[in-house]
């Protein structure tokens, strides 16, 4: 459609009764005093090509066709009324179908609309489809001009330049974006986990989760260390965590002996407070603990932990060569393990004096 000329409306309908045709008027008189150059059967008196041909006429050159459905127009369409009664009106439901019919009832240029209370379910079948308007409502009449006029209610804001985001670097070892924050931080391998990828996708750096005051819990990392000494150790990590309250370093962390002996993790955490968990001969570190000995008279070295019954437990305590704490718990079993380790956190001169030379 020019935008510069006004819109031209050409308006189809049937003659049901002098109110009906009246009212049909009335809306094209309405359009036109808004400007919109609305076309009507009834401005005219005898076409010079005769009333079927001005009505093909009309209809290819409008910019859009308004269809006032009615009962009528309606019955005229599914061929129910009488023989030779307005003919006018199925020449121009002809023309608009093969109109909808050439361009696969794609189209915009044709809007069912309703006069006064006519049902919705007078629009024909082609139409339905279609957004139709109740012209005796202001609300309605005005979405209507707004469609005629090309004046939208919302108008689309100018489109602005594509934003480049940086992306986020992923390690080899990041876990699938499958799991949420909230699930992962409530298992308990790492209840933590949020606070973590927060800290350490900003920086990097594992300096943003562990300093001197964290505590490296080591276990084996066989297959039975991994079933049965491994979750021994976590439930001493929470207790860790929860002694350490709101202070961020003040925590435990649970790694493999593996881990703990390999080169580029030693750098970091060679000197912090340690705990191996697990006999020697699923815990590498516990190994090498239970193989140092103590020059005397010193009071560092393993002691024994009674548990239940007869049985009983082994220790083990030192100072690295910077001062910080190195303990090991174990038993001939993994009962034994898991009832040493129970003790020791229970114990004031256990995991609290150990804590203390941790957090002075």
């Amino acid at each position: 459609m020019d935008s510069s000329r006004p819109p031209r409306v050409f308006t189809s309908y049937s003659h049901d009764s002098p109110e009906h045709e009246a009212g049909v008027l009335a809306l094209s008189d309405r359009l036109r005093d808004d400007g919109v150059d609305a076309i009507l059967d009834q401005y005219e008196s005898a076409p010079a090509e005769g009333w079927p041909f001005w009505m093909d006429h009309q209809i290819r050159d409008a910019d859009f066709v308004l269809v006032v459905c009615s009962e009528t127009y309606l019955r005229k369409i599914e061929d129910r009324e009488e023989p030779r009664k307005g003919q006018g009106v199925v020449w121009e439901l002809n023309t608009i179908f093969n109109h909808l019919y050439s361009a696969k009832l794609v189209s915009t240029k044709f809007i069912p609309v309703l006069l006064e209370s006519a049902s919705s379910d007078y629009i024909p079948l082609p139409l339905r489809g279609f957004t139709h308007y109740r012209v005796g409502t202001e609300p309605d009449y005005n979405k209507l001009y707004r469609r005629l006029t090309n004046q939208p209610l919302v108008s689309k804001r100018p489109l602005g330049k594509l934003k480049r985001l940086p992306a986020r670097e992923k390690s080899p070892d990041s876990l699938p974006g499958a799991f949420s924050l909230e699930q992962l931080s409530k298992t308990m391998s790492n209840p933590r986990y949020a606070d973590d990828i927060f800290k350490l996708d900003r920086t990097y750096n594992k300096d943003a989760v562990i300093n001197r005051e964290t505590v490296i819990i080591v276990v084996g990392a066989g297959l039975i260390a991994e079933l049965l000494d491994r979750p021994t150790a976590e439930l001493l990590r929470d207790q860790i965590d929860l002694q350490g309250g709101i202070y961020p370093f003040r925590r435990g962390i649970v790694i493999t002996d593996e881990a703990w002996y390999k080169p580029s993790e030693a750098a970091a955490i060679g000197n912090n407070p340690v705990i191996a968990v697990g006999g020697p001969k699923t815990n590498r570190l516990t190994a090498e603990f239970d193989q140092w000995k103590p020059n005397p008279p010193s009071t560092q070295g393993a002691y024994a932990i009674p548990v239940s019954g007869a049985r009983i437990g082994t220790g083990f305590f030192r100072r690295n060569q910077q001062g910080p704490p190195q303990v090991a718990l174990w038993g001939h079993d993994a009962n034994a393990v898991r009832e040493t380790v129970e003790v020791y956190f229970r114990n004031e001169r256990g995991l609290a004096e150990f804590l203390k030379i941790c957090w002075k």
